[in-house]
């Protein structure tokens, strides 16, 4: 593990991360245990967190998909009354099992606890709440980590979880259980994942066929896809990815979300596991094992930040020799090309998608793909840090150097869809 260190000249100090909202988490050394998820997992009771590093055990053995404490945010007075601050939410331990959520009357931690069934997850829509506006005018299902069960006679179950991972996790697991509950007996025929967005449920399908499993532990059952890297992933490894930040993975879920037809185009055409691990995991130094699906939560955030924060399994292409601008200048004769393997070694060795070529007019990767009418290859710029609004020499944008090829259609949408921001 030094060896990786000193490869990428860090030694065996700490290393900076940022998550998406700019914060700076301190990992620990290569020797000890990463600590990215110290301060999210702090708001965390310890029953939920033990009962997190238990989930999988507990889906095997008792087909338990979720358990932890979760507040219930209900609608109607005392819901009204939670939301003015004026009352205190309930505040129960909720376990997740064939096809309903249930909640423990007594002790959390007992084996005997009793348990209550709070709905029938059939036929029910899990919706996720939303921090625009004031708790009293965005509603019940307004607030930090909220979300709700909807059922099918239009009431609604509003619940809070502890943090984002958790709010994640317990998203994630009562939309698989739904599914279940909607399909019991589990078959292709069956598609028990069906998605949010119908329309384009096919291509949703075709890309999960392509990528059964999680691209970091293997795990079946993937719900996220990360956008920047193109592979899929699942609950958990999902949740690492997302503490890295936007820098490193932009996430969204296969299930939950609404996608874009030309995004789930690119991910065919270019993306998925098999082609992201061909860059991120060309080569696995001695000492290091890829963990599998039951490895503990550690291993897994051990292996993902030594894969995208310290490229330490990235080999050494010596293609992209020759100096500090070596990677981008790379990364733009790919562009050129349409080259999206190429895009993705360069990105990763730390070419920068904003660097303005001298020799051609400071133009960037993303003008010379657009110009090119490279459509695999503008999505991937676009994901990774291309910005539509730089100018070359020309004051041109890379919207503006578009060519007349049937080609260039494709591309101009990708970056007006971009801009409009709701399917990125």
């Amino acid at each position: 593990m030094l060896a990786i260190s000193a490869a990428l000249g860090e030694g065996a100090g700490a290393v900076k991360v940022y998550h998406d909202a700019g914060s700076k988490l301190l990992c620990g050394a290569l020797s000890g245990e990463v600590e990215l998820t110290r301060r999210a997992l702090s708001v965390l009771s310890k029953s939920s967190l033990r009962a997190s590093r238990r989930d999988l055990a507990h889906a095997r053995d008792e087909g338990v998909l979720k358990q932890g404490y979760l507040h219930r945010r209900d609608d109607g007075l005392g819901g009204a009354l939670v939301r003015l601050g004026l009352a205190s939410s309930k505040r129960k331990w909720h376990r997740l099992h064939n096809g309903a959520l249930y909640v423990v009357e007594d002790s959390a931690d007992s084996t005997t606890a009793e348990e209550r069934k709070v709905c029938d997850l059939r036929g029910c829509t899990i919706a996720r709440g939303t921090h625009a506006g004031g708790a009293t005018t965005a509603g019940v299902l307004a607030g930090a980590f909220a979300f709700g069960v909807v059922k099918p006679d239009g009431h609604r179950l509003a619940l809070q979880a502890e943090n984002d991972d958790e709010l994640i996790k317990w998203i994630s697991a009562l939309r698989r259980s739904t599914k279940l509950a909607a399909a019991p007996q589990r078959s292709a025929a069956a598609s028990p994942n069906v998605p949010a967005d119908a329309q384009n449920g096919p291509l949703l399908q075709l890309f999960v066929a392509d990528n059964p499993v999680c691209a970091e532990c293997g795990a079946p059952d993937v719900e996220w896809v990360s956008m920047a890297v193109g592979c899929a992933l699942c609950v958990d490894c999902a949740t690492i990815h997302r503490k890295l930040g936007a820098e490193f993975s932009k996430l969204r879920a296969l299930w939950l979300d609404r996608w874009s037809p030309l995004m789930l185009k690119y991910l065919h055409r270019a993306g998925g596991n098999a082609r992201a691990n061909a860059v991120w995991e060309r080569e696995t130094p001695s000492g290091w094992t890829k963990p599998d699906p039951l490895a503990p939560a550690h291993v897994k955030e051990q292996w993902i930040v030594a894969k995208y924060v310290w490229n330490g399994f990235l080999g050494k292409p010596g293609a992209l020799d020759g100096g500090d601008d070596a990677p981008s200048r790379a990364l733009t004769r790919a562009a050129a090309r349409g080259d999206v393997h190429a895009l993705k070694v360069a990105f990763a060795n730390k070419g920068l998608a904003t660097w303005r070529d001298p020799s051609n007019k400071h133009r960037t990767a993303l003008h010379v793909a657009t110009s090119a009418g490279a459509a695999d290859a503008v999505a991937f710029l676009l994901l990774n840090g291309g910005d539509v609004h730089q100018l070359d020499d020309d004051d041109a944008t890379a919207l503006c150097l578009a060519s007349a090829s049937d080609s260039a259609v494709e591309v101009a949408q990708l970056i007006l869809e971009h801009e409009q921001g709701d399917l990125w």
